[in-house]
């Protein structure tokens, strides 16, 4: 079902990405987390990476609107690179990590 899901949003997203790669990037997620419990660590990790990849862009221009998704994902790039016995990519994570970190503040100072 979960690789379903991400066909369709894939199907969706090549024709309106602004509407519906947020929702490819729950589905990647998702799926990243369906790969992890069957033991197929790999796959899983290309999926949670992919998952933060496509949301990117979107917390990046909307951050309070995409922020619980982006941990979300973010979390489960992080398991699913450890689970692999890799490092996570720094170039794909300090940039996330930077943009949670303004939002907290900015959240700190209202």
């Amino acid at each position: 079902a979960a690789e379903e899901a991400v066909g369709l949003y894939r199907r969706l997203a090549a024709a309106n990405p602004d509407a519906f790669l947020p929702d490819l990037a729950m589905s990647l997620n998702n799926l990243g987390n369906a790969l992890s419990a069957l033991g197929r660590r790999e796959a899983a990790l290309g999926a949670a990476e992919e998952a933060v990849r496509t949301l990117w862009p979107f917390f990046r221009a909307l951050p309070a609107a995409f922020a619980e998704w982006m941990e979300t994902c973010l979390r489960n790039y992080r398991d699913a690179c450890r689970e692999a016995g890799r490092e996570p990519d720094r170039a794909l994570v300090e940039p996330v990590q930077e943009q949670l970190r303004q939002l907290r503040d900015r959240k700190g100072r209202g």
